[in-house]
């Protein structure tokens, strides 16, 4: 899988429904006085399938909706770059023109880079003529999150309740020892089973990378910044990777594939796997689970 694609990945599984992080996203780019013209209670994921006049499909990364304090909503726009790519403008523009077409809310346009480097592009584009026609302008500029002027105790000072996501996402843009480090000691302050399923999406995303990155290394420095050996979740996240899947569907394969996915899942659960992972990993509902459960107790 591409850079760009386990990027892309990573945003959306930590990004989408995440009402905390859009919440502090968006204070945090509108500043405080533009804030207060917002209700936050409000805030709302809309469908990111926009469909045009001519029935062509374009998928955004997210659309945020949020209602102003005098009743009005506002949709922003969010498009997540982990490339600098010169079309920002066209992109945002086509997308807003479908949105427009069905509603009269204002559209907010923001990206999220994710980006090696600094984002160097524009941020606005104005454009005004006067000729035979009469005058003529186009003001057009987006709002900007950029993960390469982030720092690790910016992200946590900012972001109080949502740090641990934009700390993974950091760390695979900065592909070095601190920053996964920083990610890692970040993702205590999560809830047990939010903590699990968001290391095991950077894990993978670290690991799939060109970082020369492998769940060897990844134990090394979480040795190195977690003293506790119950708070390491790496091993865990190890064995389930590299000997669950690999020794639980061997034996399932000569004993029986749905004997085999049992006892694979039984272990997991045991390693202290949520119940979201170890379904995704199985192919096992949750109805399977809690019978599995039952029979082991």
């Amino acid at each position: 899988m591409s850079k760009r694609a386990l990027h892309n990945a990573l945003f959306m599984e930590v990004f989408t429904h995440n009402v905390k992080l859009a919440t502090e996203l968006l204070k945090f780019l509108l500043g405080q006085e533009r804030t207060a013209q917002f209700d936050f209670r409000t805030l709302k994921f809309e469908t990111t399938v926009l469909t045009d006049d001519e029935g062509n499909e374009r998928r955004a990364d997210a659309i945020v909706s949020v209602m102003t304090k005098e009743g009005k909503r506002v949709l922003f726009l969010i498009e997540h770059k982990s490339t600098q790519r010169k079309n920002i403008f066209q992109q945002l523009l086509s997308y807003q023109t479908v949105l427009y077409a069905d509603t009269a809310d204002k559209v907010v346009p923001i990206v999220v880079s994710t980006a090696k480097s600094r984002w160097h592009l524009p941020r606005a584009f104005r454009a005004a003529h006067s000729n035979i026609c009469g005058g003529v302008s186009l003001n057009f500029g987006y709002l900007l999150f950029d993960f390469a002027e982030q720092t690790a105790e910016t992200l946590q000072t900012v972001f109080p309740s949502s740090h641990p996501y934009l700390l993974g996402m950091r760390s695979l843009q900065q592909l070095n020892r601190e920053a996964i480090g920083e990610f890692i000691v970040g993702s205590l302050a999560l809830p047990a089973e939010d903590r699990v399923r968001l290391t095991g999406q950077v894990a993978n995303c670290l690991v799939e990378s060109d970082g020369g990155f492998d769940m060897g290394l990844l134990e090394e420095i979480e040795a190195g910044c977690i003293n506790k050996v119950e708070d390491r979740l790496m091993r865990t996240i190890k064995i389930g990777q590299e000997g669950w899947l690999e020794q639980g569907f061997k034996k399932g394969l000569a004993e029986g594939e749905a004997k085999g996915k049992a006892e694979v899942a039984l272990r997991m659960l045991e390693e202290g796997m949520s119940i979201e992972v170890v379904c995704r990993t199985t192919g096992l509902k949750r109805s399977d689970l809690t019978k599995l459960k039952r029979k082991r107790a």
